[in-house]
């Protein structure tokens, strides 16, 4: 185990015991490490690191581990603590940029109702938009009400906690369905997706008949769905789906019998800037 001090690179140091008789006696002496979780409120999230309790203390000074790593000099953190910090500066700047003001609306924040395990998420997510400055309130909505709200874009939530499930064994019923702009109005597209250029790739994708292309374009319409960030993918799930033994040609056939790809995300409505 490292004996190094990950915030200020403070380790072992050689040195002498000296008596009052001048005599020396020749010793190690450690930094006093602490296995410590400190929480980025900037990026809602928890890191453990091992650091001295001087360190700590500064931590503590500068009102926690944003605070600390924004006055911290780059050449004495550890590797681990310096991607920390320049996560910490990235996340500030794409902040910065926002063209919202934080106190000028409520973030509406929705799960649905029937579904209780979803409301932690929800929770987390309120939470975390509170920490960034933003008021946001948590609504379990019934099934029915959520489906009659997303036909309408205005009345769609801000960003729901939703399970989706691909019930066969291909790409298209699953990211078609979810993100292309046409279909906006449905309970799986409460994200209201509207980019020229996933739409292209899905399209090519519905049509391309060669598997290996068909890889290379849904892996680039995954890649964009990433990048743009509307949607957040929290936990990923195989489901057992039972088909009747008297059932024949059944989607599910084949080596995924009886099996689904089903997952949770949280759907965030794109939203318009005046």
């Amino acid at each position: 185990m490292s004996r190094v001090c990950e915030f200020t690179s403070k380790g072992p140091m050689s040195g002498n015991n000296v008596s009052h008789a001048n005599n020396r006696t020749r010793r190690r002496f450690l930094p006093n490490l602490n296995d410590v979780t400190l929480v980025s409120e900037t990026l809602g999230r928890s890191f453990k690191f091992r650091i001295s309790a001087a360190a700590l203390r500064t931590v503590d000074h500068r009102g926690g581990l944003d605070g600390f790593m924004s006055k911290a000099k780059p050449e004495v953190l550890s590797s681990k603590a310096l991607k920390i910090k320049r996560d910490i500066e990235k996340a500030k700047a794409e902040l910065a940029k926002c063209k919202y003001n934080p106190s000028d609306f409520t973030l509406d924040l929705a799960w649905i109702a029937e579904v209780p395990y979803e409301e932690p998420w929800a929770l987390q997510l309120q939470a975390n938009a509170m920490e960034l400055g933003f008021d946001a309130t948590v609504t379990g909505l019934p099934w029915a009400k959520f489906t009659e709200q997303v036909t309408s874009w205005e009345n769609t939530p801000h960003a729901t906690v939703v399970s989706v499930v691909a019930n066969f064994p291909d790409p298209d019923g699953l990211l078609y369905p979810q993100w292309h702009s046409s279909t906006g109005g449905t309970w799986m597209s409460a994200e209201w997706a509207n980019d020229p250029e996933l739409d292209a790739l899905l399209e090519r994708g519905r049509a391309e008949t060669d598997a290996s292309k068909r890889v290379e374009i849904y892996q680039a319409a995954n890649q964009l769905i990433i990048d743009n960030a509307i949607t957040l993918f929290i936990t990923d799930f195989v489901g057992m789906q039972p088909v009747n033994s008297s059932v024949s040609n059944a989607q599910t056939a084949g080596t995924l019998t009886g099996y689904g790809t089903m997952g949770r995300n949280l759907s965030f409505r794109e939203l318009q800037i005046n």
